[in-house]
């Protein structure tokens, strides 16, 4: 109680060093992990267990409440995974981005759809599809050090400062459109034209095409109304 000191409920115990603590946005739950792989979603209030503990692969170095609260996000120090932990039921459900370097920093837009992280080397920003893991937009490389992303409240903006250089980079973010999914032939066709694919993380990955591959999507196409 921050008017008289006195704890408030029972302590929250690790079997080892915490790595990472965050409450929720009515300050009803925290989230706490540790080097052991384990989080643990409580009661602000008694200290208990909300759903049983979640033990991850890796150890955890960031905890962040979706704003809506129904989903803990949680960034692993060695294999650059994120897992959304649902807060209601304990489900998790992992997404690998492919962010190549461990995460420094994550933030939310104000609809829980897209996610904007920090290298934690580097300071290049990648913004993803919170439904997809897909990357939507090419990483943002500020000049100097940079070790937070941050949505302005509309969600059109991305915010960062810089380390070394003392100053803040704003970066326009595209909407979020959401439309029906591409044909899978138009995306054969592309592929076959422009000889390669997309990664997820935005690099063109060579992949031959062969007549036989041609010949199937000329197939395809011959088959549409």
């Amino acid at each position: 109680d921050v008017a008289t000191g006195k704890q408030l409920g029972e302590t929250v115990r690790h079997g080892s060093q915490i790595t990472g603590i965050a409450f929720n946005s009515e300050g009803t739950r925290l989230a706490s992990g540790a080097v052991g792989r384990t989080v643990r979603l409580t009661d602000a209030a008694t200290g208990r267990d909300v759903v049983p503990p979640i033990k991850l692969h890796a150890t955890p170095n960031i905890l962040r409440f979706s704003r809506d609260d129904r989903s803990l996000t949680i960034p692993t120090q060695s294999n650059n995974e994120v897992n959304f932990w649902d807060t209601r039921t304990g489900a998790l459900r992992t997404l690998q981005l492919s962010n190549e370097k461990p995460v420094t920093a994550l933030d939310f837009d104000r609809d829980d759809e897209r996610i904007a992280i920090s290298d934690a080397t580097d300071g290049r920003i990648r913004i993803w599809s919170t439904a997809t893991g897909q990357l939507l937009v090419e990483p943002l490389t500020p000049a100097g050090n940079r070790f937070t992303s941050t949505f302005s409240p509309d969600g059109r903006y991305v915010l960062s400062y810089g380390l070394t250089n003392n100053t803040v980079a704003i970066w326009p973010v595209p909407a979020l459109v959401t439309t029906a999914p591409v044909p899978g032939w138009i995306e054969r066709l592309a592929t076959a034209v422009a000889g390669g694919t997309i990664s997820a993380t935005g690099e063109f990955l060579p992949a031959p095409i062969t007549p036989a591959a041609f010949a199937a999507v000329k197939a395809e196409l011959a088959d549409l109304p």
